[in-house]
């Protein structure tokens, strides 16, 4: 039973933040046991997503963090099954503390595990689906981060992005990891302090630099220009007024002005994703908006042929994967509903 947009539930409650003694600090507390509740907090506080609820039993969608300065660090927990489709604001590491969630990434799925964080950059479309799961979240300021990262490779005269993928958690990170948490909380307190660290500058330098550490000891990262980011932004405002053409890599190359593997590259980089999964992601989010703003008024057929898809059953199947439910669905619970999209782009 799909459930993408209201629970019918009641009892729904937020927690106000509670402002601390110490500077600069808040607590960041939300539970709700409604989906559209829920949905609204996340849109307002970290930017806009679909979320699709399977299963029987009550919703539930809890949040429980600090934030520190441009540092927010915390856990999310939530019951039943659901298919979240959303990019990041800010860089965000998410660490499952307990197995049976998949994070899929363009084409590659990664399975969260104790021992094994996701990193997601900003921008960077991604899908989380599980059954019911508590995670430990840590989220960067994207500036303060790349001001870290820049500092150890010693380059600041380009931007340096962090790639999404899995990072490897010893339990030697995932001890460090918990202690900068329970920092953040013991400043929350009343009467709290920062103990070692001193101040909350000093702190959010000291979480840059692990998270920092983390994925260039895992992963590494990318450059790209100011110039490269600009080509993109210009690529993609292309690509939404053309979704019904047949756009192909020559003409990708041709709008950016850039060969293939140079597009490749600051795609990569700047989104996590090939040139192909860029248009496909966005006509998928294109086709997502059209059907959640008209239901059932417009054939799901034509919606695939207005965002370029030419074979229904292929789009069906990649709008399942990205979204966890079916075109038909997402209409028809629209209709149900009279839910209406939010404009602009899916980010969580």
């Amino acid at each position: 039973m799909g459930g993408a947009y209201r629970s019918g539930e009641t009892g729904a409650r937020v927690i106000a933040s509670a402002a601390s003694p110490a500077a600069g600090v808040s607590r960041v507390e939300f539970q709700s046991n409604d989906q559209d509740e829920t949905r609204e907090y996340i849109r307002r506080n970290y930017g806009d997503h679909s979320r699709v609820v399977r299963g029987k039993g009550k919703f539930l969608y809890r949040v429980s963090a600090v934030a520190a300065g441009r540092v927010i660090v915390g856990r999310t927990e939530r019951w039943l099954h659901q298919t979240l489709r959303a990019a990041v604001l800010h860089p965000t590491l998410f660490l499952s503390l307990q197995p049976g969630e998949t994070v899929s990434l363009g084409r590659r799925s990664h399975a969260l595990q104790p021992d094994r964080a996701v990193f997601c950059a900003p921008d960077h479309e991604y899908t989380r689906a599980g059954y019911s799961a508590e995670n430990l979240v840590l989220r960067v300021e994207s500036g303060l981060l790349e001001r870290e990262i820049a500092a150890r490779v010693r380059r600041r005269s380009r931007r340096w992005l962090a790639p999404s993928g899995p990072i490897p958690m010893t339990a030697a990170r995932r001890a460090e990891l918990l202690a900068l948490e329970g920092q953040a909380h013991a400043a929350a307190r009343t009467g709290g302090s920062w103990g070692p660290f001193g101040d909350l500058e000093a702190y959010e330098r000291a979480v840059a630099g692990w998270m920092a550490g983390l994925i260039l000891e895992a992963a590494g990262v990318q450059c790209i220009t100011e110039l490269g980011l600009a080509r993109l932004v210009r690529l993609q405002r292309w690509i939404d007024a053309h979704l019904h053409d047949e756009i192909t890599l020559d003409r990708l190359c041709a709008v950016a002005g850039v060969g293939p593997r140079s597009l490749q590259k600051a795609l990569i980089a700047a989104r996590g994703q090939t040139p192909h999964e860029f248009v496909t992601a966005r006509r998928l989010a294109a086709a997502r908006r059209r059907l959640e703003s008209t239901g059932s008024q417009v054939r799901v057929s034509t919606i695939a042929l207005d965002c370029g898809f030419r074979h229904l059953g292929r789009f069906s199947g990649i709008y399942r994967a990205a979204f966890g439910e079916s075109p038909a669905e997402t209409a028809r619970a629209a209709e149900r509903c009279g839910w209406r999209a939010v404009p602009g782009n899916t980010q969580a």
